[in-house]
């Protein structure tokens, strides 16, 4: 792990988040390895807007989340913004400050609020995420549809996966494709990145 990487691990206050701390950084080293052929340590940096890039390679774009449920890493070629998130229980009051009008009556007309809630604030974050600001944005002028796939003004697509415990929301100016990593893959890349790193 990078000297960076190993410093922000250890400003997590438990361990769980320590353990998904390191797993979405072996997440970013496998995605590099896999779609760039990347082998090395990758060093972390904060760009300028606060978003974490490589310290030796950034026409690479990267970004990160972990939840409870998940860890989830996106890389690109363009810019790219990812949210896990557990669900999330729908506040009239939150919702007040975060979603368009539209939104709110998608929301509240829904079957599952909290379920529909969840998939448009993972949506907002992630395209925060994306732009570099985080959550730090007007959320209400920037309006989702609940769709699996949708363009925006900017050209952009984002996606809304739903599991079991979590949703997953990407927005990136490419389709990113999804790889799921089991326990088994997890081990053969702690090896193969333990022996590179020698």
């Amino acid at each position: 792990m990078s000297n960076e990487r190993y410093v922000k691990v250890q400003k997590y206050k438990f361990d769980n988040d320590k353990i998904r701390s390191v797993l979405v950084y072996l997440l970013l080293r496998i995605g590099l390895l896999k779609e760039f052929y990347y082998k090395d340590k990758p060093g972390l940096i904060l760009q300028e807007n606060g978003k974490p890039g490589l310290a030796d390679a950034s026409k690479i774009k990267f970004n990160m989340s972990h939840c409870k449920k998940a860890v989830a890493c996106a890389i690109s070629k363009y810019e790219v913004g990812i949210d896990v998130q557990e669900l999330v229980v729908y506040d009239e009051g939150l919702g007040k400050t975060v979603l368009s009008n539209r939104e709110k009556k998608f929301v509240e007309h829904s079957a599952d609020k909290n379920a529909a809630f969840t998939r448009l604030w993972a949506q907002k974050e992630s395209y925060g995420k994306y732009m570099g600001c985080g959550i730090v944005y007007d959320l209400k002028s920037t309006e989702f549809n609940d769709d699996r796939w949708i363009e925006n003004n900017n050209e952009c697509v984002t996606t809304i996966e739903e599991f079991a415990d979590f949703v997953l929301a990407t927005y990136s100016l490419e389709h990113l494709d999804k790889q799921m990593i089991t326990y088994d893959d997890l081990l053969y890349y702690i090896g193969f990145f333990e022996q590179a790193d020698d």
